[in-house]
């Protein structure tokens, strides 16, 4: 009876055990309860220049104006999705960015990433961890990227910092021949306590605005080169 009770016990942590190992890798992330939606309505053009064109909406809720970006490059798609994808070299193309990684990946198309940013003085240094994710239209060829801050303190805060915790990006690449690609850039961060006028142009306008002039620049000087990682590539060019 005893060695028939000891087993039950056995097998039941055994079982407790399982459960943990197979729980939900996300459970750990913990996202900002604000409403991140805009109106594709509300866009109003602030401007173009080399190539792009910017826009930019208010949301309601949010102190810093929305912005999105749209310019058509001269380069194969594979070509704009490697630049995305190499998250360690953001920094030679994100404004202000001097630091990104990869933190924690859950697939090839889920992962939380880390950016640091060099604010100007007299401004605190921003960061922020973000939770990435893919999707590829395998007919279309169309791949929609979506970044959501985290406020689960996965990377130590640093001194002299502020960490953002409410903001979305959403990136847009459309195949529009084997040579052309089309890109919508959209950003939205909200920022708690007063914010300086001069600091909420840098974050809304500044910096993801230079950001897309600096990716177009960039990959204009990128070779173009076949990409494996590009999944949508092969089952596009079957259904052509």
């Amino acid at each position: 009876m005893r060695r028939f009770r000891f087993c039950n016990i056995i097998l039941s942590m055994i079982f407790c055990i399982s459960l943990l190992m197979i729980q939900d890798t996300h459970s750990d992330i913990n996202y900002s309860s604000n409403d991140l939606s805009w109106s594709e309505d509300a866009w109003k053009e602030i401007k173009k220049d080399q190539g792009v064109t910017h826009y930019s909406q208010q949301i309601k809720g949010y102190n810093l104006n929305a912005y999105k970006g749209i310019c058509i490059i001269n380069k194969p798609i594979e070509t704009i999705y490697n630049l995305l994808m190499d998250v360690p070299s953001h920094p030679t193309w994100v404004a202000y960015c001097t630091d990104s990684s990869i933190i924690k990946r859950f697939s090839r198309d889920d992962a939380i990433q880390y950016y640091n940013f060099d604010v100007p003085w007299p401004f605190f240094d921003r960061d922020i961890v973000v939770h990435c994710t893919q999707k590829t239209d395998l007919i279309t060829g169309t791949v929609t990227i979506d970044s959501y801050a985290l406020r689960t303190p996965l990377v130590p805060l640093k001194k002299k910092h502020l960490r953002i915790t409410d903001a979305r990006q959403k990136w847009v690449i459309e195949k529009i021949d084997h040579e052309k690609t089309r890109i919508t850039f959209i950003a939205v961060t909200n920022i708690e306590g007063q914010t300086p006028n001069l600091l909420k142009k840098l974050i809304s306008q500044v910096i993801p605005s230079t950001s897309l002039e600096n990716l177009r620049a960039v990959s204009m000087k990128q070779n173009t080169v076949s990409s494996t990682s590009y999944i949508a590539k092969s089952d596009f060019n079957k259904r052509k």
